[in-house]
Protein backbone atom coordinates (compact mmCIF):
# COMPACT_ATOMS: atom_id res chain seq x y z
CA UNK A 1 0.00 0.00 0.00
CA UNK A 2 2.60 2.38 1.02
CA UNK A 3 4.53 1.58 -1.97
CA UNK A 4 1.21 1.89 -4.17
CA UNK A 5 0.71 5.43 -2.98
CA UNK A 6 4.31 6.63 -3.56
CA UNK A 7 3.93 5.78 -6.76
CA UNK A 8 0.42 6.97 -7.58
CA UNK A 9 -0.44 9.88 -5.34
CA UNK A 10 3.38 11.49 -4.09
CA UNK A 11 4.52 13.02 -7.18
CA UNK A 12 1.34 15.20 -7.68
CA UNK A 13 2.56 16.79 -4.41
CA UNK A 14 6.30 16.91 -5.79
CA UNK A 15 5.35 18.12 -9.29
CA UNK A 16 5.82 22.03 -8.70
CA UNK A 17 7.30 22.41 -5.54
CA UNK A 18 10.58 24.02 -6.57
CA UNK A 19 8.48 26.80 -8.33
CA UNK A 20 6.36 27.37 -5.15
CA UNK A 21 7.67 30.34 -3.65
CA UNK A 22 5.27 30.68 -0.43
CA UNK A 23 6.12 29.19 2.52
CA UNK A 24 2.35 29.20 3.52
CA UNK A 25 1.38 27.13 0.83
CA UNK A 26 3.98 24.36 1.15
CA UNK A 27 2.52 24.41 4.64
CA UNK A 28 -0.59 23.70 3.26
CA UNK A 29 0.31 21.16 0.48
CA UNK A 30 2.29 19.31 3.56
CA UNK A 31 -0.60 19.13 5.86
CA UNK A 32 -2.81 18.07 2.37
CA UNK A 33 -0.34 15.43 2.10
CA UNK A 34 -0.11 14.36 5.51
CA UNK A 35 -4.14 13.35 5.31
CA UNK A 36 -3.92 12.08 2.12
CA UNK A 37 -0.84 9.40 3.75
CA UNK A 38 -2.89 8.95 6.80
CA UNK A 39 -6.15 8.28 5.02
CA UNK A 40 -4.32 5.61 2.73
CA UNK A 41 -2.64 3.73 5.28
CA UNK A 42 -5.61 4.46 8.07
CA UNK A 43 -3.40 5.62 10.46
CA UNK A 44 -3.67 8.83 12.19
CA UNK A 45 -0.86 9.15 14.79
CA UNK A 46 1.76 12.46 14.85
CA UNK A 47 2.70 13.20 11.35
CA UNK A 48 6.22 13.34 12.75
CA UNK A 49 6.53 9.93 13.53
CA UNK A 50 4.48 8.80 10.11
CA UNK A 51 6.89 10.63 8.10
CA UNK A 52 10.05 8.97 9.67
CA UNK A 53 8.83 5.74 9.90
CA UNK A 54 7.62 5.21 6.15
CA UNK A 55 11.17 7.51 4.41
CA UNK A 56 8.77 10.27 3.40
CA UNK A 57 10.51 13.46 4.20
CA UNK A 58 8.50 16.57 4.99
CA UNK A 59 8.17 19.11 1.62
CA UNK A 60 10.62 21.53 2.39
CA UNK A 61 13.37 19.75 2.46
CA UNK A 62 12.43 17.38 -0.64
CA UNK A 63 12.12 21.18 -2.25
CA UNK A 64 15.52 22.44 -0.75
CA UNK A 65 16.71 19.09 -2.34
CA UNK A 66 14.87 20.16 -5.89
CA UNK A 67 16.28 23.49 -6.14
CA UNK A 68 19.60 21.99 -5.48
CA UNK A 69 19.30 19.38 -8.30
CA UNK A 70 17.98 21.95 -10.15
CA UNK A 71 21.11 24.36 -9.94
CA UNK A 72 23.43 21.59 -10.68
CA UNK A 73 21.58 20.86 -13.90
CA UNK A 74 21.99 24.69 -15.50
CA UNK A 75 25.61 24.95 -13.66
CA UNK A 76 26.68 21.39 -15.68
CA UNK A 77 24.49 21.38 -18.68
CA UNK A 78 27.11 22.25 -21.92
CA UNK A 79 27.72 25.80 -22.80
CA UNK A 80 25.78 25.74 -26.33
CA UNK A 81 22.68 24.33 -24.82
CA UNK A 82 19.43 25.94 -23.69
CA UNK A 83 19.43 25.03 -20.38
CA UNK A 84 22.96 26.58 -19.90
CA UNK A 85 21.86 29.95 -20.90
CA UNK A 86 19.49 31.22 -18.01
CA UNK A 87 22.88 30.03 -16.07
CA UNK A 88 24.82 32.49 -17.84
CA UNK A 89 22.41 35.46 -17.53
CA UNK A 90 21.61 34.89 -13.72
CA UNK A 91 24.85 35.37 -12.65
CA UNK A 92 25.40 38.78 -12.87
CA UNK A 93 22.09 39.32 -11.04
CA UNK A 94 22.53 37.38 -8.28
CA UNK A 95 23.32 39.90 -5.81
CA UNK A 96 20.06 42.25 -6.69
CA UNK A 97 17.29 39.51 -7.10
CA UNK A 98 14.13 39.62 -5.13
CA UNK A 99 14.37 37.35 -2.39
CA UNK A 100 11.12 35.07 -4.22
CA UNK A 101 12.47 34.19 -7.22
CA UNK A 102 14.15 31.06 -8.06
CA UNK A 103 17.62 32.19 -9.06
CA UNK A 104 17.94 33.50 -5.17
CA UNK A 105 16.11 30.32 -3.76
CA UNK A 106 18.44 28.11 -5.42
CA UNK A 107 21.18 29.76 -3.29
CA UNK A 108 19.91 29.85 -0.33
CA UNK A 109 18.73 26.10 -0.71
CA UNK A 110 22.06 24.75 -1.50
CA UNK A 111 23.26 26.89 1.44
CA UNK A 112 21.08 24.63 3.86
CA UNK A 113 22.13 21.52 2.10
CA UNK A 114 25.91 21.96 1.26
CA UNK A 115 27.04 24.80 2.10
CA UNK A 116 30.41 24.22 0.62
CA UNK A 117 28.96 23.67 -2.84
CA UNK A 118 27.71 27.17 -2.84
CA UNK A 119 30.60 28.37 -5.01
CA UNK A 120 29.99 26.61 -8.05
CA UNK A 121 33.79 26.19 -8.94
CA UNK A 122 34.16 24.42 -5.59
CA UNK A 123 35.67 20.48 -6.26
CA UNK A 124 32.68 17.74 -6.15
CA UNK A 125 32.00 15.11 -4.13
CA UNK A 126 34.26 11.89 -5.01
CA UNK A 127 31.17 10.04 -6.24
CA UNK A 128 30.15 12.83 -8.99
CA UNK A 129 33.56 12.94 -9.97
CA UNK A 130 34.62 9.24 -10.84
CA UNK A 131 30.57 8.88 -12.37
CA UNK A 132 30.12 8.82 -16.18
CA UNK A 133 28.92 12.01 -17.86
CA UNK A 134 25.29 10.83 -17.90
CA UNK A 135 25.34 9.83 -14.41
CA UNK A 136 26.53 12.93 -13.02
CA UNK A 137 22.82 14.57 -12.25
CA UNK A 138 21.96 10.89 -10.83
CA UNK A 139 25.15 11.01 -8.49
CA UNK A 140 24.17 14.13 -7.30
CA UNK A 141 21.01 13.60 -6.19
CA UNK A 142 22.11 10.44 -4.32
CA UNK A 143 24.71 12.39 -2.14
CA UNK A 144 21.75 15.14 -1.95
CA UNK A 145 19.84 12.96 -0.29
CA UNK A 146 22.90 11.94 2.35
CA UNK A 147 22.73 15.69 3.16
CA UNK A 148 18.95 16.41 2.99
CA UNK A 149 18.86 12.74 5.82
CA UNK A 150 21.13 14.75 8.01
CA UNK A 151 19.65 17.57 7.90
CA UNK A 152 15.98 16.13 8.79
CA UNK A 153 17.94 14.21 11.31
CA UNK A 154 19.01 18.03 12.75
CA UNK A 155 15.47 19.42 12.66
CA UNK A 156 13.92 15.61 14.18
CA UNK A 157 16.62 16.46 17.36
CA UNK A 158 15.40 19.50 17.59
CA UNK A 159 12.15 17.62 19.24
CA UNK A 160 14.26 16.35 22.11
CA UNK A 161 14.33 19.68 23.43
CA UNK A 162 10.68 19.12 23.81
CA UNK A 163 8.43 18.30 27.14
CA UNK A 164 8.56 14.38 27.65
CA UNK A 165 5.68 12.40 25.75
CA UNK A 166 5.02 10.33 22.88
CA UNK A 167 6.05 12.01 20.28
CA UNK A 168 9.24 13.14 21.75
CA UNK A 169 10.05 9.02 23.02
CA UNK A 170 9.77 8.70 19.16
CA UNK A 171 12.09 10.38 18.01
CA UNK A 172 14.47 9.61 20.40
CA UNK A 173 14.33 6.12 19.39
CA UNK A 174 14.07 7.01 15.73
CA UNK A 175 17.36 8.72 16.37
CA UNK A 176 19.48 6.36 18.17
CA UNK A 177 18.48 2.77 15.38
CA UNK A 178 21.05 1.63 14.06
CA UNK A 179 19.12 0.03 11.72
CA UNK A 180 17.81 3.07 9.86
CA UNK A 181 20.58 4.99 8.63
CA UNK A 182 18.68 7.04 6.10
CA UNK A 183 15.79 8.64 7.09
CA UNK A 184 14.47 7.95 3.46
CA UNK A 185 14.29 4.86 4.20
CA UNK A 186 11.20 3.02 5.39
CA UNK A 187 11.08 1.67 8.78
CA UNK A 188 12.94 -1.80 9.00
CA UNK A 189 9.71 -3.76 9.86
CA UNK A 190 8.24 -2.39 6.25
CA UNK A 191 10.45 -5.02 4.50
CA UNK A 192 11.52 -7.52 7.61
CA UNK A 193 7.76 -8.50 8.28
CA UNK A 194 4.67 -10.15 6.48
CA UNK A 195 2.18 -7.55 5.24
CA UNK A 196 -0.63 -8.41 7.19
CA UNK A 197 1.20 -6.95 10.40
CA UNK A 198 3.00 -3.76 8.57
CA UNK A 199 0.38 -1.39 9.20
CA UNK A 200 -0.63 -2.57 12.64
CA UNK A 201 3.30 -2.27 14.06
CA UNK A 202 2.73 1.28 12.37
CA UNK A 203 -0.22 2.23 14.24
CA UNK A 204 1.49 1.10 17.51
CA UNK A 205 4.42 3.14 17.01
CA UNK A 206 2.78 6.31 15.60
Amino acid sequence: MLNLWKSCVLPYFLLYLRFISDASQVQTLQATRNRSLSTTLHVYGHPTALLADTGIPPLYITQNLQLVQFRFRLHSSPLDTIQNLPWQLWQPLLQVVPLDTLEYRMRTAIGQVNLARRDPASPLPPNETLAKPLNKEKSCKKYLESRCSDQWRKHLGLTLNNSPGRVRAYVHWQLHNKHKCSTYKPAPYFTHQSCPYQLELLRIWT
